[in-house]
């Protein structure tokens, strides 16, 4: 991968984090518990928070799977597979600039957390 396209993605990646933590923190900021006297009212801000708890999720999530990223940058080993050490795809890490996996080994991955979440239920 050339300089220009490896500074390119790690600007990327950057950018996604401080993004994911200031969204972070503004959800964290909006998830108090109001008091209603309106009963309808109360089931709205019920299903606030639990949308704003599942996107605080994704975002530590997110930000994680970035902060990651610039790690295996940093180390040179950002753009090969953590699990196969092949190269992954340009094609894929533009689309997914933050993901350590190719292909095969997401889908391999994706699997075994579908068979397990299956055992859970």
């Amino acid at each position: 991968m050339t300089p220009t396209r490896l500074s390119r993605l790690r600007k990327t990646l950057e950018t996604m984090s401080v993004a994911a933590a200031m969204r972070l923190r503004h959800i964290r900021n909006d998830i108090a518990v109001e008091r209603n006297p309106d009963a309808l009212e109360g089931m709205q801000f019920t299903k606030d928070r639990q949308l704003a708890r599942l996107t605080s999720t994704w975002d530590s999530h997110l930000l994680q799977m970035v902060r990651l990223a610039l790690s295996r940058l940093e180390a040179g080993t950002y753009g090969t597979c953590v699990s196969c050490e092949q190269p992954i795809p340009k094609k894929r890490l533009a689309a997914v600039p933050w993901t350590p996996f190719c292909i095969a080994c997401q889908e391999a991955a994706d699997e075994h957390e579908e068979h397990w979440a299956g055992r859970r239920t």
